[in-house]
């Protein structure tokens, strides 16, 4: 029978991959791809700090920017969509325009006997 091993953070997950710098054993979520191998974030920040650079965490800031970047795609699209009806509308109201001005004997035949059109 294997044996099972469990997250380091979290005992009540069984692992998913045992992380290649500090040999623990995590879950899915405890890891992220680096340089084409499944490593420990623990050990990604002391590789990046190594490096100088700081890892990047989403602070309030970044959180109202996405925020805002879906409202304001949002808004697009909905003047995107009002415009639209609006010029539908305005084609619409036109030709309609166009199609009242047409007189009732037209369709006899009798406009072009009598020259208005020619």
């Amino acid at each position: 029978m294997p044996i099972q091993n469990y997250c380091s953070v979290y005992p009540d997950r069984p692992s998913a991959f045992r992380c290649p710098v500090c040999k623990r054993f995590f879950c899915a979520e405890c890891g992220t791809e680096h340089e084409g191998r499944l490593i420990c974030s623990f050990c990604l920040d002391d590789i990046r700090a190594a490096v100088g650079e700081t890892p990047k965490k989403q602070g309030s800031s970044e959180k109202l920017r996405s925020i805002l970047r879906v409202a304001s795609w949002w808004f697009v699209v909905s003047l995107q969509l009002v415009s639209l009806i609006l010029v539908t509308w305005s084609i619409c109201a036109f030709l309609l325009d166009r199609l009242e001005k047409v007189p009732a004997d037209f369709h006899d035949g009798t406009v072009w006997e009598e020259g208005v059109f020619q």
